[in-house]
């Protein structure tokens, strides 16, 4: 005669909680023939508790509460990618905006796509699509008149002496402007997530030095582009599509967004406050991009940095 001490573990579904639990069984055996026989009826009983399991797991619920289902963010990547952004001040009463400017707009588009965010930016306080952004960046973008070509904040537009402008060499150096940025180092970049609810658009973005940034004041925006933005345009029949309008801000406090608050320091990722806007049920959702620009404030002037198109 020998003792044994075994013990047994058994599982099964509580459907009050909806999970597995562990039952233990110990037991002294007395008998060496009966724990032999005792193993047994256990890998026996086992496999059949496994089974059961099995199909109780399978079993599709028709009652009870639904299942929570656990949603995982999408994580933000901030890709080391130098963006430009390309501007064409313009209005819709512009004549010249409707015939030579906007074949060299979709020129310049064109050659630049993989390069620049594209913006329209009817700067003037009677055209369509006008608001405050654009109009407050006709200023701040040294613009003299309409049509002009903008990269980077800075008007690249070759104006003859006589006033007029040169094509040609316009579409030339804004072309070289965006190469010459794309070949820099990237100092910081950014990166986002575009979610709709409703008529509502969220933007949760984040920013990452690639280059230390101490001692900058950085400002990071969010701006909405719509494309293919139908309305008249002198020069052309009737409604016509327009081309990657800038619709404003994202923020009402200031045009050039947030204040970056975050690391600095080279390899830092800091996430930025979201940000939202209510979109006009007028404005075409499925069209709609965020252009996120990163500015580096230098006493009064916004300077650009770099940018990433949201989608």
């Amino acid at each position: 005669m020998k003792t044994f001490w075994t013990v047994f573990n058994l599982y099964e579904i509580d459907k009050k909680i909806g999970l597995i639990v562990k039952i233990q069984i110990i037991s002294i055996i007395l008998d060496d023939q009966f724990y032999i026989n005792t193993m047994k009826n256990f890998k026996l009983m086992s496999v059949m508790v496994a089974a059961t399991l099995l199909l109780t797991n399978c079993k599709k619920e028709t009652t009870g509460a639904p299942a929570i289902e656990n949603k995982v963010p999408t994580p933000i990547v901030v890709a080391e990618k130098n963006t430009a952004i390309y501007g064409k001040l313009t209005a819709t009463w512009c004549g010249p905006c409707g015939t030579w400017g906007w074949t060299l707009n979709d020129e310049i588009i064109t050659s630049t796509s993989d390069k620049a965010i594209p913006m329209g930016l009817y700067g003037s306080t009677s055209s369509n699509f006008t608001n405050a952004t654009v109009n407050q960046w006709f200023t701040d973008f040294g613009g003299k008149s309409y049509p002009n070509f903008i990269v980077n904040g800075v008007n690249k537009t070759a104006f003859s002496s006589g006033g007029g402008i040169y094509t040609t060499t316009t579409k030339t150096d804004i072309i070289a402007a965006i190469d010459a940025f794309i070949a820099t180092p990237v100092q910081v970049s950014g990166g986002g997530n575009l979610t709709w609810t409703g008529q509502k658009i969220s933007v949760k973005s984040a920013v990452k030095c690639f280059i230390d940034q101490t001692g900058k004041d950085l400002y990071v925006g969010a701006y909405m582009i719509e494309d293919k933005a139908k309305s008249i345009q002198n020069s052309q029949t009737g409604e016509v599509e327009h081309h990657h309008v800038c619709r404003g801000s994202m923020t009402s406090s200031s045009i050039y967004g947030l204040k970056f608050s975050g690391t600095l320091t080279a390899g830092a990722q800091t996430e930025v406050s979201p940000f939202e806007f209510d979109v006009p049920s007028t404005w075409v959702k499925d069209n709609m991009y965020v252009a996120l620009i990163i500015w580096n404030k230098v006493g009064t002037k916004y300077n650009f940095v770099n940018a990433v198109k949201i989608k």
